[in-house]
């Protein structure tokens, strides 16, 4: 789930930091354009909130912890 989640983010081009919450990742990306919503929904999230230009925010429930856990250890 967390490798399918940043890719659809855009991966290591497009993502520039990954912060979350009690149950959201909170990402800041490059460029939106180059997010791939329906990849990240495909994963079975609740759902996408685009805060900004240049942040978005994924639903993932109270798992979030262990999903932002594996994407720090994808990135870079």
């Amino acid at each position: 789930m967390a490798a399918k989640i940043y890719d659809g983010l855009g991966g290591d081009a497009n993502v520039t930091s990954i912060d979350f919450c009690a149950t959201r990742l909170r990402v800041e990306v490059r460029d939106m354009k180059a997010v791939n919503q329906k990849k990240i929904k495909d994963t079975g999230v609740p759902g996408i909130n685009v805060v900004g230009p240049k942040s978005i925010q994924v639903i993932v429930g109270t798992s979030v912890q262990f999903v932002a856990d594996e994407i720090e250890k994808i990135r870079k």
